[in-house]
Order: C-alpha cells, then sequence, then structure tokens
C-alpha cells in the first residue's frame, strides 16, 4: 500500500466525513489502489452531528456512483487485470455495464450495423462504367498473330 493510499484511508477513517472528497483525490491512485480505497470508503460510516437534538449522518453514505465504478473499471483495465477478477470485486458492477465499458474503450471501427467488415452500401458496379473497347481485336494490340501479319504486309507493299 503506497503512503498516499494510507494517508487517505486514515484520513477518511479518522475524519469520517468528506468521503467524496477523499474518493476524488485518490483519482491518481493505480486500478488496485482505487479498488482498496473504494472498499474502505464504503465501509467508513459518516460522523453523526447532532440537529435539534437528534444525531444525524453529517453526508450521505459514500456510495460508487455510475461514473465512479466506470472510472474504477478503466483503472483496473489499465493495471491488467482479469474480466472475471474485475467483475467480482468491484461493487456493484453488473456484467452488462462492464461489457458496454469494455465496448467503449475499444477503438471504433468503422464496420456495418451487422458487425461484418463489409460496408452496407456497395456500388452496383464493380468496374468503370463504359463501354468495352475492342483492342483484342486490333491487329496492333498483337493479340492476333495473323491480323498483325497482314497488317505489316499491307504496310510494306
Amino acid at each position: 500500500m503506497t503512503p498516499e493510499l494510507r494517508r487517505l484511508i486514515d484520513t477518511a477513517k479518522n475524519g469520517r466525513c468528506l468521503l467524496r472528497d477523499k474518493w476524488e483525490e485518490g483519482a491518481a491512485l493505480s486500478g488496485r489502489e482505487q479498488l482498496k480505497l473504494a472498499k474502505a470508503l464504503l465501509g467508513i460510516a459518516p460522523a453523526k452531528v447532532e440537529r435539534s437534538g437528534r444525531l444525524v449522518p453529517c453526508e450521505a453514505a459514500f456510495e460508487l456512483r455510475p461514473k465512479d465504478r466506470r472510472r474504477l473499471v478503466v483503472a483496473l483495465i489499465a493495471d491488467g487485470s482479469s474480466d472475471g477478477e474485475i467483475l467480482a470485486c468491484v461493487p456493484g458492477l453488473a456484467k452488462r455495464t462492464f461489457q458496454r465499458i469494455k465496448a467503449d474503450m475499444e477503438p471504433a471501427d468503422s464496420g456495418s450495423a451487422e458487425g461484418s467488415g463489409k460496408r452496407r452500401i456497395t456500388p452496383k458496379r464493380a468496374g468503370d462504367v463504359g463501354t468495352p473497347g475492342f483492342a483484342s481485336f486490333d491487329a496492333t494490340s498483337g493479340a492476333n498473330p495473323e491480323a498483325h501479319r497482314r497488317l505489316l504486309a499491307a504496310l510494306a507493299g
């Protein structure tokens, strides 16, 4: 455990308030350390203060919001954690949410909606538009040796 993580957890346990601020301070930590911080903050009950003769919590209990879970999952993936480990250890993370976060991290694919790599709209004609030439029947192309000989004889003669 790094000194920074230890400091954040200790100050959160001692003060028992401003837990959300402690979570924001830990944004620069590695994925595994952010997970330890989140679990520690979830286990801390906020301090109670007296208001109108009653003891009430000074703030709402810490919870991982969807954007917090996303930040935690992205950090864990960057650390090289396996999918099963992430799904098992991140509090409140659904499998579908994890799949969406992971899909958002992949590079954008310009494939079709059906998932194939081919374009959906293809031109009707594969080649250039126009009439085919008759070069293969021409005596100058060399495709017809007999016509080529007759052309040379006509030019010579």
